[in-house]
């Protein structure tokens, strides 16, 4: 369950059973499973010892482990920092959702901002692993050539995203 959210600081105390997904998905961290990433990301030191193969959004995780979140205020402080800064890279675009964790995990450990998304496209979804967030169209090409050279990020491509996603993901 979330603790110590009124502090500014918001953690969750792992339950027997709880993994990144579900943990993503509650009312009281995220509400979305697909920020899955942000939990990893924030806690990475906790969790450097779980092996992250296929499937390691959804591994149960150690009962009593006490994981950061990013709480609402935070986001829309981090939110406020980030400006208009709508330039992402995308990385895969996939109907497979387990092919975006191994991907989204490297890039992570080499510093970067994930998040996974969403799209419909003629009536097909698809999951978006994306990189953000920057300022430019030349930044985010920069950060592009580095990824494109990570496997399966060969088709990595750069693109500008609404007020929306921004506002979705940019906090986290």
């Amino acid at each position: 369950k979330a603790i110590g959210t009124g502090s500014g600081e918001g953690y969750y105390l792992v339950q027997k059973g709880d993994s990144l997904f579900e943990i993503a998905g509650r009312e009281d961290v995220y509400g979305n499973p697909l920020k899955w990433p942000s939990l990893f990301r924030l806690n990475m030191d906790r969790l450097g010892t779980i092996e992250t193969a296929d499937g390691f959004e959804h591994k149960d995780l150690p009962e009593g482990l006490k994981l950061k979140f990013v709480t609402p205020s935070q986001a829309r402080e981090n939110l406020s920092k980030l400006g208009r800064n709508v330039w992402v890279v995308s990385v895969i675009s996939t109907q497979d959702p387990k092919k975006v964790v191994s991907p989204a995990i490297a890039l992570m450990k080499c510093g970067c901002r994930v998040y996974i998304t969403k799209a419909t496209v003629n009536g097909k979804e698809w999951m978006r692993l994306r990189v953000g967030f920057y300022e430019n169209r030349t930044e985010a090409g920069s950060a592009m050539e580095n990824i494109a050279s990570m496997p399966d990020a060969e088709d990595a491509w750069v693109t500008r995203i609404g007020q929306k996603e921004l506002k979705e993901f940019g906090g986290y």
